[in-house]
């Protein structure tokens, strides 16, 4: 009888226990998300839905984030409101920093652009590890022209090659970093290629600043993603030669330009990969352009320990909004002619952690040429 009466008791007590430790858990962390099977329909219903943007209100960032926010609930279930979040900073990394740290529920996912893989290193207020990211899919890569002033003494980079000991006519180029890898790398080029060219350090970077300091004449050249963007930001620019193409800065792989819209792609406009003499040089350069050998530019992201079902909700929405008409209308809108590069979350896992399995030997070459640079270290 009383063995009886004590196990009644221990039972209770357990009972008692998981009910108190399960009331915990939901006062911490409100309605926490399910973790396994299919996610409850209405879990969206009636939340605030935050979408972080790691740059400044006003940027070509923050009108990608913007325009997301406009159209995913929809494609939510249960078309929960949404809210945008600016935490611009440090290139971007504050918002990535941000969105590491988040709260896993679904509520909660970051619109980055320029969240690169060599950013793992050098930067060094980097807080987050890029691979504990959960993609949701990419939307952009960042194929990047060498653009150079019509007033300048080269108008295709074959002209300037050797120039710089001959003592031709010099030309700036604009960097605004001295120890990120884009920096390295043109460093590396001009030298390389004996180009008579002076790097201007420090200017704000982007594709607004950079079409100003063009205007104002501050520089002659400049590396951007602007090809498809400049009929519709400074119409003319191309075609009445005020702004010349001097050299394809994309690695091998990294896809084809096509016509803008206001004037075709030039025939004669060589890659800088193509016109390098030695196959370390070719080395170096690739893993220097690690930014751009995937589709980083605009990408977004769920934060770590995101639960499965969540996640499969998540990636499908978004996936579904990405390829309705109306969202790639407005898209087109924002962004004229330059083309979409839209792949799955699923395949951007793939996609970073072959990149930042590369993070290391690009480390080993930016060390070398860059010494006196920070790198941070806390994620091997």
């Amino acid at each position: 009888m009383r063995m009886n009466k004590f196990r009644m008791w221990l039972n209770c007590g357990i009972r008692l226990t998981t009910i108190i430790a399960a009331v915990a858990l939901t006062a911490v962390n409100g309605r926490p998300a399910q973790t396994s099977g299919e996610l409850d329909p209405n879990y969206f219903n009636g939340k605030t839905f935050r979408i972080v943007i790691n740059y400044e209100p006003g940027s070509s960032a923050d009108l990608f984030g913007r325009m997301i926010a406009k159209h995913l609930a929809k494609f939510l279930p249960g078309n929960p409101r949404m809210l945008v979040v600016n935490r611009s900073g440090a290139s971007g990394t504050v918002g990535a920093n941000y969105l590491y740290t988040a709260r896993g529920d679904g509520l909660t996912i970051g619109m980055f652009s320029a969240l690169y893989p060599s950013n793992q290193i050098t930067f060094p207020d980097v807080q987050f590890n890029m691979l504990k990211f959960r993609p949701l899919a990419s939307i952009q890569g960042r194929n990047q022209l060498w653009f150079i002033r019509g007033a300048a003494p080269y108008d295709r980079i074959q002209k300037a090659v050797g120039q710089g000991s001959a003592g031709g006519p010099r030309f700036t180029y604009a960097e605004e970093a001295l120890c990120g890898a884009n920096s390295v790398r043109e460093k590396l080029v001009q030298e390389w290629l004996d180009l008579p060219m002076d790097i201007k350090y420090g200017l704000p970077g982007g594709r607004r600043a950079a079409m100003q300091q063009l205007e104002r004449g501050d520089i002659d050249s400049v590396q951007q993603s602007m090809w498809y963007t400049l009929p519709k930001d400074r119409p003319g620019w191309l075609k009445n030669g005020f702004l010349k193409v001097f050299a394809n800065a994309s690695p091998p792989g990294a896809g084809d330009f096509q016509d803008n819209r206001e004037t075709a792609f030039p025939k004669d406009v060589k890659p800088v990969y193509e016109l390098l003499k030695t196959e370390e040089q070719k080395r170096q350069y690739v893993l220097l352009s690690l930014d751009s050998l995937g589709p980083f530019h605009r990408t977004i992201y769920a934060p770590p320990g995101t639960p499965g079902n969540v996640l499969k909700v998540l990636r499908k929405s978004i996936w579904d909004m990405l390829h309705d008409q109306t969202f790639t209308a407005e898209i087109e809108r924002l962004r004229g002619a330059d083309p979409l590069d839209i792949r799955s979350g699923e395949k951007m896992e793939e996609i970073i952690k072959t990149a930042l399995g590369k993070v290391q030997e690009l480390k080993a070459i930016m060390q070398k040429h860059a010494p006196n640079c920070p790198f941070n270290d806390k994620f091997k």
